[in-house]
């Protein structure tokens, strides 16, 4: 399972019924301990985790997707469970299938739901785990940190005010190969929110492609760390614009988005202005993209639409460009 592809996407109402089992997976058992019955997940203590899935505060789910089977899960929920902590903060639950496990699927399942979290306006996600999960790990690579001892369990809480910790890695911005896609898309994924046109799954799909078009066209920028891709960039040549632009959330204050950008220039023709399209000045969502544009040299132009969404279109002298 190892070399198949990995797809990463939003639990559909009708997969609620998955959650069942991958709490019962979720279940850590240390070496040497009998698995509970199936039907530990009915115990009220467990099935505030599922029952009636999706319509509660903070309800979210994301899950991985192998051939067509669903073999992970990551969701959350505002609830009275081990890892709560407030009445504004959503606690978190991830499991894998036992031969899914040790891929890295768990960590981008994670990571996405973080990311989801955090465009959602949290500020703070919890969950509690036991003090010999491997599964520890994983969660202080994700920025969560040890709020409270509680026996055998850890009360952790991820803040999405401050920054993680990045461990020492090496990061390339290069062009984008087409083994890129799935890490790409997870990517995507995360930030699927800020972009108008990628609310569906068939949006998704149809992205899917064209990226895989500006590959086979070498108009595909990406930042790569650690397996993962932390930035994406795709431009048109022929029509001198920079046509999509993210990093992920956690990688940000990297300046991960402005290499890319410095990147992509030599591709372009020289001596023609480059556009590129982001959210309008009252729009608040659009407060850093707009501000980063105009540190690049970028200047505001004409107001128009993309999807349906209102959008301006900054442009980029190239003169201005060569002298900084």
């Amino acid at each position: 399972m190892k070399h198949r592809t990995v797809n990463i996407r939003r639990m559909r109402p009708d997969e609620t019924g998955l959650l069942r089992e991958f709490l019962y997976q979720a279940i850590y058992l240390p070496a040497g301990t009998e698995p509970p019955p199936r039907s530990v997940v009915d115990l009220p203590e467990l099935r505030v985790y599922t029952e009636n899935f999706g319509t509660r505060a903070g309800d979210f789910c994301l899950v991985a997707e192998v051939d067509g089977q669903v073999v992970g899960a990551a969701w959350s929920r505002i609830m009275k469970d081990y890892g709560h902590i407030d009445n504004d903060t959503p606690s978190l639950a991830l499991s894998l299938l036992p031969d899914c496990r040790g891929q890295g699927i768990g960590t981008r399942l994670l990571n996405c739901l973080l990311a989801l979290l955090q465009n959602q306006g949290y500020q703070r996600a919890s969950l509690s785990v036991q003090t010999e999960n491997p599964a520890l790990r994983l969660y202080q690579r994700a920025g969560f940190e040890i709020a409270e001892p509680r026996g055998s369990e850890y009360l952790m809480v991820r803040d999405f005010t401050q920054p993680v910790q990045q461990e020492d890695t090496n990061m390339e911005i290069r062009l984008a190969q087409p083994q890129d896609i799935d890490p790409w898309m997870a990517l995507v994924e995360q930030v699927r929110d800020q972009f108008p046109g990628l609310e569906t799954d068939k949006a998704m799909e149809e992205h899917r492609a064209t990226v895989l078009d500006f590959i086979r066209q070498s108009s595909a920028i990406c930042a790569a760390e650690a397996g993962q891709i932390v930035g994406a960039l795709l431009f048109s040549r022929e029509n001198s614009m920079l046509c999509f632009l993210a990093v992920d959330p956690s990688c940000r204050r990297q300046h991960i988005a402005r290499k890319m950008v410095h990147f992509m220039l030599p591709f372009m023709e020289e001596g023609r202005d480059i556009t590129v399209t982001t959210y309008r000045e009252e729009d608040p969502n659009g407060a850093a993209a707009r501000a980063f544009y105009k540190r690049l040299g970028f200047a505001e132009d004409r107001l128009t639409e993309e999807f349906g969404s209102p959008v301006q279109e900054f442009v980029l002298k190239r003169s201005a460009a060569n002298s900084s």
